[in-house]
């Protein structure tokens, strides 16, 4: 939404050039003033609008986020079960046992693999669930999304008619000034205004210019903000992918330094030599 306060003068009101000085002709100001209360019915109807797609889809995310948090928090206490499960081994193992460690130590290695194999289970199924609900999300936020990029094309769609009226009054008003000047009419008028309407074609010149410049402004602008809409989204989607293959990434590691790295090192066969 950004620009929208704005919106009446950015692109409807300034870079008209010469047509500028004539605004304060009757014939320009009435047009004017209507396109005005246009305008700002609609934008108030589109901000509202767009609010709403944004709770619903900062509700999307929120949800989403807790109900990954969740089962990430689930996931983490099992395989917090079993690393307790094997460390109670180890110690109940290493503290009792008196006979035969290496028959000790060969069984706790077995178990560590164990561990290893039960933990990247885990991590894998985690993994799994976790792709299947960022895909929901994926779909469920996009679609959120193409509804908030449909509002913007209405809304320049709106905006595209009322300025193509506002041109059509316009020209209008200025073939009426053109017959006033033409019967001498114009006594209140100021020179430079008076000038400008001396020549017809130059004055639809100068009328048809800042159409053109109104609709590529309005076509600028509804190009901006479908950019940003489209670019918050992919932003979004990003992060949660992103974030997953990292954790993931992490979490694999860290498994594998646990049981590959620490546990054998307290399991090496050098400790018992003493």
């Amino acid at each position: 939404m950004k620009g929208m306060d704005d919106i009446l003068d950015d692109l409807m009101v300034k870079g008209d050039g010469d047509m500028a000085k004539l605004r304060g002709q009757q014939q320009f100001t009435e047009p004017l003033s209507q396109l005005t209360e246009q305008v700002h019915s609609a934008t108030d109807e589109h901000v509202s609008t767009v609010l709403a797609h944004k709770e619903l889809k900062d509700k999307e995310l929120s949800d989403f986020s807790g109900a990954i948090d969740h089962a990430k928090a689930e996931a983490a206490n099992d395989s917090k079960t079993e690393i307790a499960k094997y460390n109670a081994l180890a110690k109940r193992s290493l503290t009792e046992s008196s006979e035969q460690p290496f028959a000790v130590i060969q069984a706790l290695h077995k178990a560590n693999d164990s561990l290893f194999e039960r933990l990247m289970d885990l991590e894998t199924s985690s993994s799994e669930r976790y792709a299947e609900s960022i895909g929901a999300f994926d779909s469920a936020y996009e679609e959120l999304t193409k509804k908030t990029l449909e509002v913007i094309s209405n809304y320049f769609g709106k905006l595209r008619s009322m300025e193509a009226a506002y041109h059509e009054r316009l020209v209008v008003g200025a073939t009426e000034l053109l017959e006033k000047v033409a019967a001498d009419q114009a006594e209140y008028m100021a020179e430079e205004v008076k000038a400008m309407l001396q020549d017809k074609d130059a004055l639809m010149t100068i009328v048809n210019a800042a159409h053109d410049a109104r609709v590529a402004r309005l076509d600028a602008k509804e190009d901006e903000l479908r950019t940003m809409e489209d670019g918050s989204c992919k932003a979004v989607l990003k992060r949660a992918y992103d974030s997953e293959y990292t954790r993931n990434r992490t979490r694999v590691i860290e498994i594998w330094n646990l049981c590959q790295v620490v546990n054998k090192n307290e399991l090496s066969a050098d400790r018992f030599d003493e």
